[in-house]
């Protein structure tokens, strides 16, 4: 999201207490009791692995093929027990490469197992299917799962061939990762001294952004960007790692390229996703005239009597994000938010510390409890609302949990679960908006619902970028160095951003979009996610007691049909309207109106 009206809101109050250091993981409580122990249990998995790939090779039977499916779930659940407890230890450590490599090595285990189940489902006809459903009914709550592997059935190699690919995954893939992250911990960015006392300039970047002193703000942005500097040519060379590996493992499963294989996971395709980039791209003008309203906002002259930031305590934060969701009016979602908020859960961890991942993630699954890392919490605006949106997927993760969902639909197309949420953060700051009488703060609130309700166009910027590093792979036989994507990117974000007009440094935002090393091609998903939670919040405005009984019953369900067609049964939303744009963009043009002409004291 654009820094700048971060930078320009300052809201009136007091420092709050510094409580982050209580929310820690309790891993043992949830996972395992020690690495030792992870380790140790890891033989009894790969044991049922084995029985796995031996019972699912051909079930001659449909009790046998529904064994086959639980037996597949079972496995899932105790493989995430693992995986989720190792991808934890990396983002408390980035620099844990043990728990990295065991991470991916059980991951493609899985898949090889996996693998196949999916074979045996190609080999039967649609018509044995068919009887075998009206034979054994209960066949029925694996029927769009057993769809989905059908559909990707000309991606599908033998399972020998799955098997191997999914050895060589990993080996592909971590080494680019692994010298990112050593990249970024090597490299001092320094420290910047406040009224308030030393910064990070990395660690603590969110809360330099929000300082009311421009030229501070100048400063640790200029600091941050020289640190990235610093190691430009090696991050053009994890970047291209990771765009010949993910590009060579598509090939090989007969994609056209990596892109074509992510679209397709999401139940999209190519020549769509370009054709809503072609449409969304001029459309950023408003993404462009908000930054402008920011920018003037900020070179307003200030008042008096100056006004000290705001810092909200993470018990603050916690309470302001239950009381803004309350109106969904579902007890089960307010049970269960408060759960997983409440420091004495162990399954929030804020702690910060050396070598965290940067940013914050939510992590879950059918069986397991849920949880939320964030690399800090400086108490701004933006650690706010960023905790909201990881709430949003923790809580997603629980109810899909609670409610028993088969581990085969606890995940589809992300952009949905990036819709729900953004849709909570759009709620949080439209709620404080509201009840908000200090004029200079409600307008200030407003312009925080407007940074993120402009996540259609941020999206759009980060899939257009990755996109076009990926063409420009291609054209260029796997040659790209530091400078040419530092031109690259300066053209792609032209469309989107006014930073390239006064800081020329952001050309090498590239390094800073850390997930196209750690995630590739996951960032479209904003793009269709910003469009999404407009029509949400939209119904959610209409009838929010309503809305909330069908929005916890969609997340509940789980993934079991196309995105289309879930979105489209719980709200009447036809994600494949072109009205769909010309709606948000009338919605986001009113309220950056209602910005523009909002007048304080």
């Amino acid at each position: 999201m654009t820094s700048l009206l971060l930078s320009a809101l300052v809201l009136s109050g007091l420092p709050a207490a510094d409580t982050s250091a209580a929310y820690r993981f309790d891993l043992a409580r949830y996972f395992f009791v020690s690495p030792a122990a992870e380790l140790a249990e890891r033989t009894h998995l790969q044991q049922r692995e084995t029985a796995l790939r031996t019972s699912g090779a051909r079930p001659g039977s449909p009790a046998a093929l529904l064994r086959v499916l639980r037996l597949a779930d079972s496995v899932r659940m105790e493989s995430k027990r693992h995986t989720i407890y190792l991808y934890l230890q990396t983002q408390l450590n980035t620099l844990d490469d043990a728990s990295a490599q065991a991470q991916s090595a059980l991951e493609a285990g899985l898949d090889a197992a996996t693998s196949v189940i999916h074979n045996a489902l190609l080999r039967l006809d649609d018509a044995t299917l068919a009887a075998w459903t009206r034979t054994l009914p209960a066949l029925a709550e694996y029927r769009f799962a057993i769809e989905s592997v059908r559909r990707a059935r000309s991606h599908i190699l033998p399972s020998e061939q799955e098997g191997l690919l999914a050895k060589l995954a990993p080996l592909a893939q971590d080494g680019p990762l692994a010298l990112y992250h050593r990249l970024i911990a090597r490299t001092d960015f320094g420290t910047l001294r406040t009224p308030t006392g030393e910064l990070g300039v990395l660690r603590d970047r969110a809360a330099i952004a929000a300082l009311p002193d421009s030229a501070l703000r100048a400063e640790g942005i200029r600091r941050l960007w020289a640190g990235y500097g610093q190691q430009r040519d090696l991050y053009a060379v994890a970047l291209s790692g990771t765009l010949r590996a993910k590009n060579e493992l598509a090939r090989l499963r007969g994609y056209q390229d990596a892109p074509d294989e992510a679209y397709q996971a999401a139940w999209l395709s190519t020549p769509e996703l370009l054709g809503l980039l072609e449409r969304v791209r001029p459309a950023a003008r408003l993404y462009r005239e908000f930054q402008r309203a920011a920018r003037d906002l900020a070179q307003e002259p200030r008042p008096t009597t100056p006004l000290t930031p705001l810092r909200y305590s993470v018990g603050q934060a916690a309470e302001l994000i239950q009381a803004a969701l309350a109106p969904l009016g579902n007890a089960e979602y307010a049970r269960e938010l408060a759960s997983l908020l409440d420091p004495a859960s162990g399954r929030v961890d804020l702690s910060g510390g050396a070598n965290r991942a940067g940013g914050g993630g939510a992590a879950g699954y059918p069986g397991l409890a849920s949880t939320i890392y964030l690399e800090t919490f400086g108490g701004t605006y933006g650690d706010v609302s960023r905790l909201a949106h990881e709430a949003g997927h923790a809580v997603e993760n629980q109810l899909v949990s609670l409610h028993r969902v088969p581990g085969v639909y606890a995940r589809g197309a992300p952009y949905l679960s990036e819709a729900y949420a953004l849709f909570s953060e759009l709620v949080l700051a439209n709620s404080l908006y509201e009840k908000e009488t200090n004029p200079r703060r409600r307008r200030g609130y407003l312009g925080q619902f407007l940074n993120l309700a402009m996540e259609l166009f941020h999206g759009a910027q980060d899939a257009d970028l990755e996109q076009s590093i990926y063409r420009a792979f291609a054209s260029s036989g796997g040659r790209l160095g530091a400078d040419d994507l530092d031109s690259l990117t300066s053209r792609v974000d032209t469309a989107y951003s006014i930073a390239g007009e006064t800081r020329p440094e952001v050309r090498a935002r590239w390094i800073t979009a850390r997930l196209l090393y750690e995630d590739p091609l996951y960032l479209f998903n904003y793009m269709y996610s910003g469009l999404l939670s407009l029509k949400l919040f939209e119904r959610y405005q209409h009838d929010p007691a309503g809305f909330g009984a069908r929005y916890v019953a969609l997340l509940s369900a789980g993934y079991r049909a196309a995105p289309t067609a879930a979105v489209r049964q719980a709200f009447g939303i036809d994600l494949e309207d072109p009205h769909l744009l010309d709606e948000a963009t009338a919605f986001l043009s009113a309220r950056l109106q209602e910005f523009r002409t909002s007048k304080v004291p």
